[in-house]
C-alpha cells in the first residue's frame, strides 16, 4: 500500500503556550525553523486577531510526517484532509495508466493544502510528498471559515489569496506546455519557484533549495530526461542558471526573465 503522511509526537504542545513569539523561536529537528514561520512570512501582509493567531498556532499542536514518495491524498479520494506545509516539497500530479505521471503545480513550504477551493480542491489529482515533509494539522481553521459568523476575515482573505495562486498557476502552467519552447518553460517555471520560495523568506540573492529530479522537472514541463538535460544544461552554459546538489542558483535574474518571455 500508499505511504501517507503518518503522526508524530505534539512536541510543540509546550512552546505554543506563549502563542505568537513561541511561534517564532520554536525549533524541530524536522525543520529549518519555526514551524510556521514560512506560512507566516507568506501572509505577512495580513494582521491576524487574537482568535485568528490562536487558531493558526493551534495547528502546530499536532504535526505529521512524510516521507519521499508518501500521498498525501490518492487521485481519487474526494476531500483532502487540511494542513500548513511547515517543510517539504509536493506537487499535485495525475498518474497515467502506462504509469507516467503529469505534474501541474507544486506545494512549497508555507502553502495550505485542502483549505482553499481552488482548482485542486477535489478529486482527479493526487498530492504527493517529493521530500520528507512536515505538515501542521489545520483542521481546527477549515472549520472555523464554514461558520457563518463573518469573522476569522485575516485567514479567509489567506486562503483565496491562495486559491487565486493556484488558479493562475495552473493557467501559467497550460501556457508554457501549449506555448512555450523548452528554454522558456524552464526558465519561466525556476522563476515561479524562485517567486514563491523568496515570498516565504526561503530565497536569498537568488539562490534556494530545488529538491526536484530533472525526470520530474521534466514530467512538469513535459520534456523527456535527454530533452529536459540538454536544455539545463543550455541554461547553464548561458549563465542563467546553476543547479548544484539541490540548489538553484539564478546569476543574473533579469536575464532569466527574458529568456523566458514568449
Amino acid at each position: 500500500m500508499s505511504n501517507r503522511v503518518q503522526p508524530i509526537e505534539p512536541m510543540f504542545q509546550s512552546a505554543f503556550q506563549h502563542r505568537r513569539n513561541a511561534v517564532q523561536s520554536s525549533k524541530s529537528s524536522d525543520l529549518d525553523g519555526p514551524p510556521l514561520g514560512a506560512f507566516l512570512r507568506r501572509h505577512g501582509n495580513l494582521h491576524f486577531d487574537e482568535h485568528e493567531s490562536s487558531l493558526i498556532e493551534g495547528s502546530a499542536l499536532l504535526i505529521h510526517r512524510g516521507v519521499t514518495g508518501a500521498y498525501i491524498r490518492h487521485q481519487g479520494d474526494r476531500e483532502t484532509r487540511p494542513w500548513i506545509v511547515a517543510s517539504g516539497w509536493a506537487c499535485y500530479a495525475r498518474t497515467l495508466n502506462s504509469g507516467g505521471r503529469q505534474i501541474f503545480s507544486f506545494v512549497l513550504p508555507g502553502d495550505t493544502i485542502g483549505l482553499a477551493s481552488g482548482p485542486f480542491a477535489q478529486k482527479g489529482s493526487e498530492i504527493v510528498a517529493l521530500t520528507a515533509i512536515v505538515l501542521l494539522d489545520a483542521t481546527a481553521m477549515k472549520k472555523a471559515l464554514i461558520e457563518p459568523d463573518g469573522k476569522h476575515s485575516s485567514i479567509r482573505r489567506a486562503c483565496d489569496a491562495e486559491q487565486d495562486l493556484q488558479e493562475v498557476r495552473l493557467l501559467d502552467q497550460v501556457v508554457r506546455l501549449g506555448q512555450l519552447s523548452s528554454i522558456q518553460r524552464t526558465a519561466h517555471l525556476i522563476l515561479e519557484l524562485h517567486h514563491r520560495m523568496d515570498r516565504a523568506g526561503l530565497a536569498h540573492n537568488g539562490q534556494f533549495q530545488l529538491p526536484l529530479t530533472q525526470i520530474q522537472i521534466g514530467a512538469t514541463l513535459g520534456l523527456s530526461l535527454v530533452h529536459i538535460n540538454r536544455t539545463l544544461q543550455a541554461l547553464r552554459s548561458r549563465g542563467l542558471l546553476i543547479l548544484n546538489g539541490g540548489v538553484a542558483v539564478i546569476p543574473n535574474m533579469d536575464l532569466l526573465e527574458h529568456a523566458a518571455a514568449a
